[in-house]
């Protein structure tokens, strides 16, 4: 009776040991391409659209978008991909503490990276936004616009950076080869 006991606990936590590393495997894998369009997105925003409304400050955020025919609106990109970022890095860093013990540290880079970029973005950045570009800088002087702006433009780089790490952290994670040890 007691070896059958000792048979099905060893057989239930392996079982479990088995559906941990199915689930860390998996949430490496959607964040890492989750991550990846983010990344590749936020790398054209720094390239290609900051790069327009900075171009002659206050005037560029002052005009933006208001004669154009088709407005660039980056939020319609962001707005629906960054709820499903937060929630696949927030299954990540639940993974960190419950995966398997040789993935648990990129579990937990790669989520965290991601939620302080989040909340970098929603805390920092997006206020900015609504103060300059979303609103055309209305009701503000010129050189609070300015001085908004140029702070974006000194700081994007950050977000990049830790979206950089969150990524690398998922890539390396998947390479993982016994993710029970190490």
């Amino acid at each position: 009776m007691a070896s059958t006991a000792s048979t099905f606990t060893a057989s239930h936590v392996a079982a479990q040991s088995s559906v941990r590393a199915i689930a860390a495997r998996a949430a490496l894998w959607a964040y890492t391409l989750i991550s990846g369009i983010v990344l590749g997105a936020s790398i054209y925003e720094y390239l290609v659209i900051t790069p327009l409304w900075l171009r002659s400050l206050p005037e560029s955020v002052i005009n933006w978008n208001l004669a154009t025919r088709y407005p660039i609106v980056p939020g319609k990109f962001w707005e629906p991909i960054e709820p499903f970022f937060l929630v696949v890095s927030l299954i990540c860093l639940a993974l960190a503490w419950f995966g398997p013990r040789g993935q648990r540290r990129w579990l937990g880079i790669a989520g965290g990276c991601a939620v302080a970029g989040l909340l970098t973005i929603a805390l920092f950045f997006v206020p900015i936004l609504q103060k300059t570009v979303l609103t055309n800088g209305n009701g503000l002087p010129e050189a609070e616009i300015t001085r908004l702006s140029l702070i974006w433009a000194h700081w994007q780089w950050l977000c990049l950076v830790m979206i950089f790490a969150g990524w690398i952290a998922a890539v390396r994670g998947l390479t993982v080869s016994n993710p029970q040890s190490e």
